[in-house]
């Protein structure tokens, strides 16, 4: 955020360095991740110092460049989810419907992206619906009516990502959701 004085010369104003937020830290057991908004486009991309003691108080005093390894880059539209003690949970979107993606902190990769536009997360997992097919008259009894209100439709299949295992288990529950 940015403040603006009034009634101060324009000079001042334009010489006086950029108020701004402290980035916002997440720690955990062994990570410290700072996330970096893009200044090209949407979204941020997370430095990670690993070793750390997680204490989020004393954790991110350090700048990007400082980090052990970023997830991300200045094109991801990745937003903030949740984290754990191993993984760091996104959401990549550049408007209303996105992708659900989990990072391994340890194994510093994607270990799940999928095309979900909610999640619930838990200490053992995140559930969430996944779009696996594209609605139909005949799959999808909301058809007409997504239709009818400019939208499309997708079946999703309730799904759940176990953070144990580090496997994703789709469930016999489907639903159609309206799509853009």
């Amino acid at each position: 955020m940015r403040s603006v004085l009034f009634g101060l010369p324009l000079l001042a104003v334009l010489a006086a360095p950029a108020w701004a937020e402290e980035p916002t830290c997440h720690s955990v057991a062994g990570y410290d991740v700072l996330e970096v908004e893009n200044t090209e486009g949407i979204g941020t991309r997370f430095a990670v110092k690993a070793g750390t003691n997680g204490s989020a108080a004393a954790g991110c005093k350090f700048k990007e460049a400082e980090a052990d390894f970023v997830v991300g880059s200045e094109d991801d539209p990745f937003h903030f989810e949740a984290i754990t003690d191993r993984y760091l949970i996104m959401r990549r979107s550049w408007g209303p419907q996105g992708q659900l993606v989990i990072y391994d902190l340890d194994a510093r990769d994607i270990v799940l992206d999928a095309l979900s536009d909610e999640a619930v997360i838990d200490a053992t997992g995140a559930t969430f619906w996944e779009r696996i097919d594209e609605g139909t008259p005949a799959n999808c009894p909301q058809f007409e009516e997504y239709k009818a209100d400019g939208f499309g439709a997708d079946i999703a299949v309730e799904t759940r990502f176990d953070f144990a295992t580090a496997t994703a288990t789709a469930s016999n529950n489907t639903r159609c959701d309206p799509s853009q």
